[in-house]
């Protein structure tokens, strides 16, 4: 079984937190938004390291390394995933905003 080194894992993790976050915006209010953008990357950050190693799920080594990994992992996709739901929120603010003073005017 080919092994992925940190960076594809972290480009991985990234791709798959942002598009699972841009459907979360798609779906949720604001407030919902932010909170699945705490709990995304941990999930797929843990899902990608442990699912390929369940059969060693007990071996030391694996373990030790979890740390590592996951932290490379998981703050790059939390902040990907906040900036996500900030923007979707932000340029649906501002589309509001902007057909609220249209229809003021007409």
């Amino acid at each position: 079984m080919p092994t992925m080194s940190i960076e594809q894992g972290l480009l991985v993790v990234l791709l798959t937190s942002i598009i699972a976050e841009l459907a979360v915006c798609a779906y949720f209010s604001t407030a919902l938004r932010f909170v699945f953008a705490l709990i995304i990357p941990p999930v797929v950050s843990t899902a990608l390291y442990w699912l390929p190693n369940l059969a060693r799920l007990q071996d030391a080594e694996l373990r030790a390394w979890f740390l590592l990994f996951f932290t490379i992992w998981f703050v790059p996709s939390v902040a990907a995933s906040l900036l996500t739901a900030g923007v979707v929120s932000w340029i649906e603010h501002r589309n509001r905003k902007k057909l609220r003073s249209e229809a003021n005017q007409q």
